[in-house]
Parts: C-alpha cells; sequence; structure tokens
C-alpha cells in the first residue's frame, strides 16, 4: 500500500456566497484517514475586520453574532492556530494538506480571503489538489450503486447513514465531521468492494 495524501476535510460558515464580498464567519477541520477515526484540529469563530454578511446567509449558517464579536479570531490569529494544528497533527515539516469537503470550492475561495486579509499565503499550507465529496457521491450515483438524485449533503448524509442532528447541520464542525464520516464509508466501500446498504436515498 501506498502512503495516502495527508486530508483535511474542512467546512466554512459565511456571510454570503462571494468569496468577493461576503465575510467567513466560521471555520473548522478534520484530520482524515481511511484506517482511523476522523480527529477534530480545529473550529472557531473568524472576526474579519469588517463583517460583510446577507440576512439569507445569517439564518441558515447558525452564527452567533455576539459570540463572532466576542470570541473571534483575526484573520492573523486564525491563520496562526490554523497553522499551529496542522504542524501538531501532521509535523512541521509536513507537505501541503489537501483539502476535502462537500463543494470544496466554495469553502477554498473563503480559505483563500482568510489567508489574503492575514496577508499569509495560502499554498504554505494547503495542497492546490482538492477533494470533492459532491463528485465522490454523484460517481456512485453514476455507477448505478444509489438512485440517482440531487448530490446534496442531506442527501449524502441520509444515504451513508451518517446522522447529524438538526443543531449541528449548518454548523463548520458539524458538517465537517457529518462529511469525513462520509468519506470513511465511501472508502470503506471501496475497499469491501460492496456499496453500505443504507444506501437508498
Amino acid at each position: 500500500m501506498f502512503d495516502p495524501y495527508p486530508v483535511l476535510v474542512l467546512d466554512t460558515e459565511t456571510g454570503g456566497l462571494s468569496c468577493k464580498e461576503h465575510s467567513l464567519l466560521t471555520i473548522a477541520g478534520i484530520a482524515w484517514s481511511a484506517d482511523s477515526q476522523p480527529q477534530p484540529l480545529f473550529s472557531f469563530y473568524v472576526k474579519e475586520p469588517q463583517i460583510y454578511t446577507t440576512s439569507k446567509a445569517m439564518e441558515v449558517n447558525r452564527v452567533n453574532r455576539q459570540k463572532l464579536e466576542e470570541e473571534g479570531l483575526t484573520p492573523k490569529e486564525a491563520v496562526e492556530a490554523i497553522r499551529y494544528a496542522l504542524d501538531h497533527h501532521y509535523g512541521p515539516s509536513r507537505e501541503p494538506v489537501m483539502l476535502c469537503g462537500h463543494n470544496i470550492e466554495f469553502d477554498m475561495g473563503f480559505v483563500e480571503r482568510l489567508y489574503r486579509l492575514a496577508g499569509e499565503s495560502v499554498r504554505q499550507d494547503f495542497s492546490r489538489k482538492t477533494l470533492d465529496t459532491v463528485t465522490l457521491f454523484q460517481f456512485f450515483m453514476a455507477a448505478g450503486l444509489i438512485p440517482p438524485g440531487n448530490a446534496t449533503g442531506d442527501r449524502m448524509f441520509a444515504a451513508l447513514g451518517v446522522p447529524i442532528p438538526d443543531e449541528h447541520r449548518h454548523t463548520a464542525l458539524g458538517d465537517a465531521w457529518a462529511t469525513a464520516l462520509c468519506l470513511s464509508r465511501m472508502a470503506q466501500s471501496v475497499k469491501r468492494g460492496q456499496f453500505p446498504a443504507t444506501c437508498q436515498a
């Protein structure tokens, strides 16, 4: 067996849909390996110098504005916290880590925004390679292993038998954790050559 890429399952909650116009509000990262339990590495609020949100986004993302103001890390502090967590888990001589998420391109845009505001290089910590569970889930549908349909997070969690309590859905840590468990179940199914029987969504 080959040594796998280090993978960090990441999720963000944001003030809107545009990484150019809206703020990153929370971010969470889960270290993932096919052979071990996912391990949370970090989860915190991010307090940008000016916070840009939409009312629609704030209805969905469960971000407590008061806690954000009181506990949020500045972009510089947030990058330092992420870097510390990665160095502690993977070692200070680590290669840039590959990010994984459900529609990871969206999250990656906000990660790049964070590093830009901090005046830091995102490539010091994260590879250009990414892994998208949307695409992986669509592959299993294309292969006829599950019924065709939308590749939403809710449908993936249900199809793979990963329960996520309502109070944790649409939180960065809750969604990252559930996505990491789904990734593990996908990997296990490939190793077994059989998709989970729960996958009927």
